[in-house]
């Protein structure tokens, strides 16, 4: 059990941005499973953990005199029920509630992928580190449960042309506006797109005119990071789409508008960059899956079919706030 819990700390330390790698990080009189946790999570991933006693001090005062000893750029200790991170270039200390030692298994683990996120996220980032940041601890329960890194929050915006969505075959440029909460050391994604285009314009024997639809969406991601600056990504999602058509008819020839409901299910696949820890930039190629079949018809003549499904592709740019 120790053995797959370790493993899954190193697997989700592959997030690590490039600022996180190739440094000493200090570990102050940890106990035996935190140690083994944390050299698992980090040690795969260029960062260099050292166990070295502790100071008298208190506080982040704790961290700089162990910083100024070991000549460690990253300082990091239980005190109480608080895991502190000390970042050695800034001079900042940071705090946040966990489990007490001592830790199973299953905390240290927990501890060690709180501290990878940690560091990815605030403690190695000056632009976020004031001087002294303390998390006030939550009221400590009989029995504490082992803290889980917190979810990261994405957003993002994705554009690119839907290709061959009615017939006539036609090409419609999209953009949609993502939200994603990130769970699982931000492997795991469920999030929302709201999606429009320029829409569709047709001109058949029976009328001429436009077709648009808007869509809300519910996506669900998997990401894997084989690199630290890469990922790949699978999407999967439902959505409700509004449809809407405008035309004007030849015969009669007078002007018409109709509009339905469109649920649909969407799949797309990612290759993502990460220049920073905090943008990635994406190509994305998918597909949209019609559930209803759309056949707009004037005294049984065809004016519009939108297809059952239809490829799409996408340039990503995703922020991290």
């Amino acid at each position: 059990m120790n053995r797959i819990l370790f493993m899954l700390a190193a697997l989700a330390s592959s997030a690590l941005p490039v600022s996180a790698q190739a440094q000493t990080l200090a570990l102050l009189e940890p106990d035996g499973e935190l140690a083994d946790a944390v050299r698992t999570a980090l040690e795969p991933w260029g960062t260099e953990v050292r166990i070295v006693p502790a100071t008298e001090a208190r506080g982040a005062a704790r961290g700089a005199a162990a910083a100024e000893t070991t000549g460690a750029v990253v300082v990091c200790w239980i005190e109480g029920a608080e895991l502190w991170i000390y970042d050695a270039r800034t001079g900042s200390a940071i705090a946040r509630p966990v489990t007490p030692p001592p830790h199973d298994a299953a905390a240290a683990a927990s501890v060690a992928l709180s501290l990878k996120t940690w560091l990815r996220r605030t403690a190695i980032d000056p632009a976020h580190s004031p001087p002294v940041a303390r998390e006030r601890p939550a009221a400590q329960p009989a029995a504490p449960a082992a803290a889980s890194p917190e979810p990261m929050l994405v957003v993002g915006l994705r554009i690119g042309p839907r290709l061959w969505a009615t017939s006539p075959d036609l090409a419609e440029l999209r953009a949609g506006l993502t939200g994603a909460l990130f769970f699982l050391d931000d492997h795991l994604g469920v999030g929302l797109e709201l999606s429009s285009g320029l829409g569709v314009g047709f001109d058949a024997p029976t009328g001429r005119g436009r077709w648009v639809e808007t869509a809300l969406a519910l996506t669900v991601e998997l990401r894997a990071d084989p690199l630290r600056w890469l990922d790949l990504g699978i999407r999967l999602g439902a959505s409700a789409g509004l449809g809407w058509l405008g035309a004007n008819l030849r015969q009669p020839d007078r002007g018409a508008e109709v509009a339905r409901f469109l649920p649909a299910l969407l799949a797309d696949v990612s290759v993502g960059l990460w220049p920073t820890d905090r943008v990635r930039l994406a190509v994305a190629v998918g597909v949209d899956g019609f559930l209803l079949r759309q056949r707009y018809r004037v005294r049984g003549e065809p004016l519009l079919d939108v297809a059952p499904a239809a490829p799409r592709a996408s340039l990503v740019v995703e922020l991290v706030p």
